[in-house]
């Protein structure tokens, strides 16, 4: 056999070879598409775990779920939602006409109530000078219970956890989190809230800013989670996706912001928080637990999502502090993650 046609019978034969490792693969495939429907949202899909990473010390490492279900924020207005919160507060406000598609208002900034809603974030912020109707007798151990009957009395029809009370001479503010699957919603707003109301001293509602999205599991997926020993084995490498969010960073109080490096003088980082605040890196968690993340936009899915309650490290000025930090992460297993 001459050289030519020994490389058209090699050629031929690969070419053989390629059609039906190419036909085996489509089959495999479609076979899987089959078996798994996938839901069509984007994530970045998490890194390979190295031989040389190690899983983090935490302790005793809570048993979470393995499965979970996934939501959509419906891209919906809920302006009779809000009207009918207005009319059972005692106020009855005609809607004000709208200046842009995504801001509705009632009252204004000399009325006795003033009422913003949002419909980009489905929020609604109020402000009562005046409180004609409900004063509620707050206080630390009673105040979950008598604000989830409250917003539920006026047509929030939903259950809440209270993250935060804080007491002042003047009002009482309470920070919330939406209860979605049996699990709470969080935001990146502080404390992760949802939900936040601030009482007067007599209990009178005097502001607050109430999440109207409407939740649904439209595909009634329940979808595998990642491992949390993977988890804590990747968390770290600087690859990995992740938000970060820092609550209470004072400068001036060493109990929240203590120096674990040079010693620094008192005042010296006035202004700086948001500088500090960037510089975070590390997760040394002490819990880790099951949330939904909710990143306040409409026609998004709602994720579950791993919440680390961290001590991590923060660096101002060349010295290195110790900084308490909430990580969010992706906690759905990845096969069930697509990426552009």
């Amino acid at each position: 056999m001459n050289k030519k046609k020994w490389i058209l019978v090699v050629g031929g034969v690969i070419t053989v070879i390629t059609i039906t490792i190419v036909i085996l693969a489509l089959k495999t495939s479609i076979q899987e598409e089959n078996e798994i429907v996938k839901p069509d949202f984007l994530l970045e899909p998490s890194i390979e775990q190295g031989e040389d990473l190690t899983i983090l010390e935490m302790g005793d490492i809570p048993r979470l779920s393995s499965s979970s279900a996934i939501y959509y924020a419906e891209d919906i207005t809920n302006v009779s939602a809000v009207e009918n919160l207005i009319d059972n507060l005692g106020f009855s406000y005609k809607r004000n006409k709208a200046i842009v598609d995504n801001h509705f208002s009632w009252g204004d900034e000399d009325s006795t109530a003033y009422f913003n809603y949002f419909t980009e974030t489905n929020i609604l912020s109020l402000n009562i000078k005046k409180s004609i109707k409900a004063v509620l007798p707050l206080t630390r151990d009673n105040a979950e219970e008598i604000v989830n009957r409250y917003l539920n009395g006026i047509g929030l029809d939903h259950e809440y956890k209270m993250i935060k009370i804080e007491n002042e001479e003047d009002c009482t503010h309470i920070y919330l989190s939406r209860i979605l699957g049996g699990y709470p919603v969080e935001t990146n707003n502080q404390y992760g809230a949802t939900d936040y109301l601030m009482f007067s001293d007599r209990g009178e509602l005097i502001y607050a800013e109430l999440l109207f999205a409407k939740f649904t599991n439209q595909f009634n997926y329940n979808i595998p989670l990642i491992d949390t020993k993977d988890l804590l084995s990747l968390i770290n490498e600087p690859e990995y996706p992740k938000e970060i969010r820092v609550d209470d960073v004072d400068f001036l109080d060493d109990t929240v912001l203590k120096p674990v490096g040079a010693y620094q003088m008192e005042g010296e980082y006035s202004d700086a928080t948001s500088t500090v605040i960037e510089s975070v890196q590390d997760c040394n968690p002490t819990d880790i637990s099951l949330v939904y993340y909710y990143p306040e936009a409409t026609g998004v899915y709602i994720l579950p999502t791993y919440k680390l309650t961290c001590l991590s490290t923060a660096i101002y000025e060349g010295t290195e502090y110790s900084v308490p930090a909430i990580v969010y992460t992706n906690a759905v297993s990845p096969e069930y993650i697509s990426a552009e």
